[in-house]
């Protein structure tokens, strides 16, 4: 519940109901497509308030770490969304968005918000997310024991043995299939699966 409090607690779809849904659609995506930074931004802002106001030095540590929690939690509902604009329906002998089922997919507008918002937020989020996590890991994997290297990035490492600091990543390659399996593509497959 947590993790997809980002979709629960605010409902986007609830605000543009006014709209034809695949332009709905396509602006939660963009909107989506800027969590992260907004998460940033104000994490930047809030911690840089606070910084200014006591010139206490453990700002900036709490500001990686409030970066990081925030990404963490909002991760599944950006693989998710960044996946949405993939999720097609087949309906005689062409391809529909599963979100509007007047919008064919591929074409037009759905074409080139693949290419200008999915394609780049599954590149930047879905996949660069973890695998900046795990570069940033295997660059400091001596320094992991270190008090602030555990403050900044230990939600990402601490519940793993020290040789297996890069556990993170798998967990991730799960999370990404059960969304794409339950959560985005899983109306497709047959009752078996």
């Amino acid at each position: 519940a947590i993790s997809s409090a980002s979709k629960s607690l605010l409902s986007p779809a609830c605000e543009l109901s006014n709209l034809p849904a695949a332009i709905a659609f396509y602006q939660i995506q963009v909107g989506f497509a800027f969590l992260p930074f907004v998460i940033v931004l104000l994490c930047v802002l809030s911690w840089g308030l606070l910084y200014r106001c006591s010139f206490h030095k453990a700002c900036v540590d709490r500001l990686y770490l409030s970066c990081v929690v925030l990404l963490y939690l909002a991760y599944p509902t950006l693989v998710k969304q960044s996946l949405a604009a993939l999720a097609c329906e087949s309906v005689g002998d062409r391809l529909w968005l599963a979100a509007d089922l007047q919008e064919p997919c591929f074409e037009g507008m759905h074409l080139g918000m693949v290419l200008s918002v999915s394609v780049p937020q599954v590149l930047l989020y879905t996949l660069g997310l973890p695998v900046g996590a795990f570069l940033l890991l295997f660059r400091n994997r001596r320094r992991l024991s270190d008090k602030r290297m555990q403050f900044r990035w230990g939600i990402l490492y601490a519940g793993f043995r020290a040789k297996v600091y890069w556990w993170e990543l798998s967990v991730v390659v799960r999370k990404i299939a059960m969304i794409v399996i339950g959560g985005v593509f899983g109306s497709h497959l047959e009752p078996d699966m």
